[in-house]
């Protein structure tokens, strides 16, 4: 791996070293690759204070070194305010040491004595992979931000229904925290009326048919329901196993209820002109009666019905 040298020269490496000759040879082999190099700090805790006057791009941290902090203290304490690398410095170290070392999520490992090529190589290599993961980082918080603008409640899922991502649209309307949301399953958020059905609609997803809709009703705060149209898209890898499902899910509540008082209004006014044409075509008040009340009956939703007069 190699990175353009115009990039190299902008970056600056602080050395931590309390071996003044080890680290003035190292200082100058980095200064050969173009790195900007300021004077080595001599301890963990001047290496604090030097990273908080002005962060530099990586640390290279021996772990071994003298004085009240050794260099992974100061490692952990460097990452827990900077997102800063750190390349370890080591001769010898045990196991606890070593233990201490992973917990501060290190970028490389340089074994003393090294030669000029390791070295070049694990900073490229650490610089490389930091400049990745920032970007990677980056594009994931522009997506989040761009999700939690909608106002469509999405999730996404694990091919088992597990929820891994809830945007803020779902911690609003389900009246939790969005982190809340994660890892509980789907169909738990699905009121137990429609799960079945929604198992059933999700299942018929494939590589082929990877879009499905379906409305369902949720439950939201205590015990309240809520009427959704869920939009599923599947993902699949490419050996062609479901990946992921991506759940967008919208409020339609009161669209179906005006919809059922309509329908609920048309069956009423079918009914009443049902009776009035009872009316109209029979003088028999025996079976203009039946008729009627079996009209009632139906709109009332009884098993029997009946008038006494």
């Amino acid at each position: 791996m190699s990175i353009n040298a115009d990039v190299l020269s902008g970056q600056q490496i602080l050395i931590v070293e309390d071996e003044i000759i080890v680290a003035e040879n190292i200082r100058g082999m980095l200064r050969s690759f173009g790195y900007q190099i300021p004077p080595p700090a001599m301890s963990g805790e001047e290496a604090l204070r030097r990273v908080e006057g002005g962060p530099p791009d990586l640390v290279l941290m021996d772990i071994q070194l003298g004085g009240g902090m050794d260099g992974v203290e100061a490692a952990l304490r460097i990452r827990a305010r900077h997102d800063i690398p750190i390349v370890y410095l080591t001769a010898h170290a045990d196991e606890h040491t070593v233990q201490r070392a992973r917990a501060s999520e290190p970028y490389g490992y340089l074994v003393k004595p090294f030669s000029q090529g390791e070295l070049r190589t694990t900073i490229e290599m650490a610089v490389h992979r930091h400049a990745i993961e920032r970007q990677i980082r980056d594009q994931a918080a522009l997506w989040q931000a761009i999700l939690d603008d909608q106002v469509e409640l999405v999730l996404r899922l694990q091919p088992d229904g597990t929820v891994v991502f809830a945007n803020r649209a779902c911690g609003l309307f389900f009246q939790r925290r969005p982190e809340d949301l994660v890892g509980l399953n789907f169909l738990s958020l699905i009121a137990a009326a429609d799960r079945k059905a929604t198992r059933e609609r999700l299942a018929t997803l494939s590589r082929k048919t990877p879009v499905a809709t379906a409305d369902a009703r949720v439950e939201v705060g205590s015990g309240q329901e809520r009427r959704i149209w869920w939009n599923y898209t599947a993902s699949y890898s490419d050996e062609g196993r479901l990946a992921a499902i991506q759940a967008v899910g919208r409020d339609i509540t009161g669209r179906w209820q005006t919809e059922e008082a309509l329908r609920q209004r048309n069956a009423w006014l079918e009914r009443v002109n049902q009776a009035s044409q009872t009316f109209a075509a029979s003088l028999d008040l025996d079976q203009v009666l039946t008729r009627i009340l079996e009209t009632l009956r139906q709109q009332l939703n009884v098993t029997a019905s009946s008038v006494w007069l």
